[in-house]
């Protein structure tokens, strides 16, 4: 076990068998307490990870400063869990390191503490089977300790906010969709004109847009909205129109509709106007 090949190669002391005898005695004793501890303590079933080590903010947890121990995909032996979970956090350890008698992440250890690497432990560590610690999220990666933190930087399960500056936060698998189709600040074409314009901002735009069709107040007709102008100019049936005799003296209101007829039933009284003008 673990123990014995620390007594032998690591643990700073002479190697008399009287020694080996109270230091065995009392790596039994720190391990029954630590299976007192592991027995009554209950282990959170939320994420879970080393906020530091991150160095940054969201779904973490910041009560233990090594990885927490329900990120392993296998369950350790209890003599498993004496030297490889910390004495001072129960995390797994980060940096494994030994102060006195005990084992602890180096970060956890008090500063100014005689601590000595423990390279053998922190290389099993860092072999240990890991999952992500997005997996209540439903990530499915699988990998070792050594790899977990690079992963779950780049993890698709991470909340982030938009790129584009929307008030909207979503999974980071989720944002090439949000990019393309949702966010209301992407870019997009108008289906009627082909202008590029900000999605949020599509609904000002129909009101302007010269491809929009709208009605005619006249005569109902539907049109382009940049032909309108033309229209109520040169084309409408209803347009006001003056009466071709309106320089000698006619002064009926028309429309263009009415105007041929006006001229008809009109006849004499555009003569008198002409006859009177010259």
């Amino acid at each position: 076990m673990y123990w014995e090949w620390w007594i032998m190669r690591y643990i700073p002391f002479p190697r008399s068998p009287t020694i080996k005898v109270i230091l065995y005695l009392a790596l039994e004793n720190l391990m029954n307490k630590r299976d007192k501890i592991t027995q009554t303590t209950d282990v959170p079933q939320e994420l879970v990870f080393v906020k530091y080590k991150l160095n940054t903010s969201g779904p973490y947890s910041v009560k233990y400063r090594g990885y927490e121990y329900s990120l392993l995909r296998d369950e350790l032996t209890e003599r498993d869990k004496l030297f490889l979970l910390c004495s001072i956090c129960e995390g797994v350890m980060i940096e494994a390191t030994m102060c006195g008698a005990t084992f602890s992440c180096d970060v956890c250890v008090p500063s100014g503490s005689d601590v000595i690497p423990v390279f053998p432990t922190r290389k099993t560590i860092s072999e240990l089977c890991s999952r992500c610690p997005l997996y209540l999220r439903g990530c499915k990666w699988v990998g070792t300790l050594a790899t977990v933190l690079n992963h779950v930087e780049k993890c698709d399960y991470l909340f982030t906010a938009c790129p584009l500056g929307c008030s909207d936060a979503m999974l980071q698998k989720n944002i090439l969709e949000h990019v393309e189709s949702n966010c209301n600040e992407r870019t997009i074409s108008c289906d009627l004109c082909d202008m590029p314009i900000v999605a949020k901002c599509l609904p000002e735009h129909l009101d302007v847009c010269p491809q929009f069709t709208i009605q005619c107040n006249e005569c109902q007709e539907n049109l382009f909205r940049k032909d309108l102008s033309d229209h109520n100019s040169n084309i409408c049936l209803y347009r006001p129109v003056e009466c071709r005799y309106a320089k000698y003296g006619c002064r009926e209101k028309l429309v263009y509709v009415q105007l041929n007829q006006h001229i008809l039933e009109n006849t004499e009284v555009h003569i008198t106007l002409l006859e009177s003008s010259h």
